[in-house]
């Protein structure tokens, strides 16, 4: 085994101070790798953090300083287990998000759709089919994600996913009907091309008024920052 090091968990992998170190910690939190683990898994690596917790605050208890000494191999395993416990378990419930709604579900179900975007005639149907497929997966992610101190009722749900989804089909075919009349004549890979530059400006207009109604509430009423005093 390698030399231990001093470690301790509340140190951020990455600088955060940095634009490439922000990146890298959103890399690594998204790996789809992570979306195979078993809700057993999970909920036995969110244990194994608690007990490093543990750990680490009996020693600032006791030395003052919280980190102790680990092997690379043993701080590699708390570092996946973080990263998989923070995609797969909301922070302000500690209820398991369900598997369509992780960060790390979000490649696994969107490489079909993209295809859908990409490969389907641009027919009416089609547009509105893979756009609302589409946009349904961004809901579920906004909502499995949203910041529990905003209060959701039922119906607020039902209806942001339903104006979300509305305004996705709508701003989706507004610009399919603007690019008809170069993409109508398309076939082979100029249809990919044409799905391509159409698909990316109504998916990146629709997931703007997607997150903004999904998580409405969020904007008109703030969120808890700090507990309460």
């Amino acid at each position: 085994m390698s030399s231990k090091v001093s470690f301790s968990i509340a140190d951020p992998e990455f600088d955060k101070t940095t634009y490439w170190g922000r990146f890298e910690s959103i890399r690594a939190s998204n790996n789809p790798l992570f979306g195979l683990y078993t809700n057993k898994q999970i909920l036995e690596m969110q244990k194994l953090i608690q007990a490093q917790k543990a750990t680490e605050q009996q020693q600032l208890k006791e030395h003052g300083d919280a980190h102790v000494m680990m092997a690379p191999e043993e701080i590699k395993k708390l570092r996946t287990a973080e990263y998989v416990v923070n995609c797969a378990i909301h922070p302000d419930t500690g209820k398991l998000i369900p598997w369509p709604m992780r960060l790390s579900s979000y490649i696994h179900l969107n490489i079909p759709i993209t295809f859908g975007l990409l490969i389907a005639a641009p027919t009416p149907f089609n547009t509105v089919f893979w756009q609302w497929a589409n946009q349904s997966v961004n809901a579920g992610l906004n909502y499995g994600n949203r910041n529990a101190s905003s209060t959701y009722t039922t119906k607020d749900v039902a209806k942001g996913y339903a104006l979300a989804s509305v305004a996705s089909i709508v701003v989706a075919l507004g610009i399919r009907k603007g690019f008809s009349s170069l993409t109508k004549n398309m076939t082979g890979s100029k249809v990919i091309i044409g799905n391509s530059f159409s698909s990316a400006a109504a998916c990146g207009i629709a997931g703007f008024l997607n997150a903004y109604i999904m998580r409405a509430s969020e904007f008109e009423s703030g969120i808890d920052i700090s507990d309460p005093a």
